[in-house]
């Protein structure tokens, strides 16, 4: 059995650093109930990239530019917002929802300086804990791999191993 992926197609882990830096963001925006600035240009464009694969996976008008990074992405998507949110079970809620998700994310970049109502302060709590959770999948996928792989666990401690402190 081959362990190669398509062209594309990535887990949890490989969003791990943009969720991580996402979520800490947000939890702050949400806390302070301001937007002073935006997050680091490369992590927000991720995260931006990341909506777009995500939504491109259930818009019916076109085909994506590549159908399995957007199904593998929506799949990461719809697991963290189902492990995140109180939502309903059906297909429509849960695209309903991340399309709010991602329309949130975009309107960070038009209010810097802004004050957020309560309601832009709650959906920033709902968007970082959902950036929580692939943060939470991307770790455990993370580890799994170094398990799987066989890493020392001298190795997995802190990257020397332990023969060399």
């Amino acid at each position: 059995m081959s362990q190669t992926q398509s062209v594309g197609v990535v887990g949890p882990s490989d969003w791990l650093y943009m969720a991580t830096v996402m979520q800490l963001y947000l939890e702050n925006v949400a806390d302070t109930k301001r937007v002073e600035e935006l997050p680091p240009r490369g992590i927000y464009e991720a995260a931006i990239e990341f909506f777009d694969l995500v939504l491109s996976a259930v818009d019916t008008t076109s085909v994506p530019d590549n159908p399995p990074a957007s199904i593998s992405n929506y799949l990461i998507a719809t697991t963290a917002l189902r492990g995140s949110q109180p939502i309903k079970s059906t297909n429509i809620d849960v695209v309903t929802t991340l399309r709010q998700f991602a329309d949130f994310v975009r309107r960070l970049a038009e209010q810097p300086h802004t004050t957020l109502s309560e309601a832009e302060s709650q959906a920033a709590r709902d968007v970082a804990a959902f950036f929580a959770r692939i943060r939470s999948e991307g770790e455990a996928e993370a580890y799994e791999e170094r398990v799987r792989f066989g890493t020392p666990p001298a190795v997995l401690a802190g990257g020397v191993p332990l023969s060399l402190r």
